[in-house]
């Protein structure tokens, strides 16, 4: 799997959510690139390590919203626990289930899945929104 870049067209136009974004992205890349250079099974920590920063990441990008007056805020905070949700059950069944190595492929392309999908849906509006209020770091 290849690592995720962030390229300019999913940079948000705020620089503390940009940043986070490439942290995940970052942390994404470790675990996939552990999976290729292991070929082993040793990724629950990564996957919650991954899923603590998105966690932080939600909140911290929760609260810039609201001190910028977002009004899609609450539309935002329902895809981000839904978000949640299908993260924690991933990361709760890779650990109730001890699975092999194409189960653990599997699961970093869907926690994959889970961030660019945040990021192409929900965070396009909001930098929408940082446009239309002309924002500037």
């Amino acid at each position: 799997m290849k690592s995720l870049i962030i390229n300019k067209n999913l940079l948000i136009g705020h620089s503390a959510i940009d940043a986070e974004h490439q942290q995940i992205a970052d942390l994404i890349g470790e675990c996939a690139n552990t999976l290729v250079v292991d070929k082993a099974c040793y990724c629950l920590e990564k996957y919650q390590a991954i899923y603590q920063y998105v966690i932080q990441h939600y909140d911290n990008e929760e609260k810039i919203m609201a001190e910028l007056g977002y009004p899609n805020l609450a539309n935002h905070q329902k895809q981000h626990n839904n978000d949640t949700q299908n993260f924690n059950k991933l990361v709760s069944d890779y650990a109730a289930h001890k699975i092999c190595s194409n189960k653990c492929v599997h699961t970093i392309k869907m926690i994959k899945d889970i961030f660019i999908d945040d990021m192409i849906t929900a965070d396009m509006d909001f930098k929408s929104y940082l446009q239309e209020i002309r924002y500037k770091d």
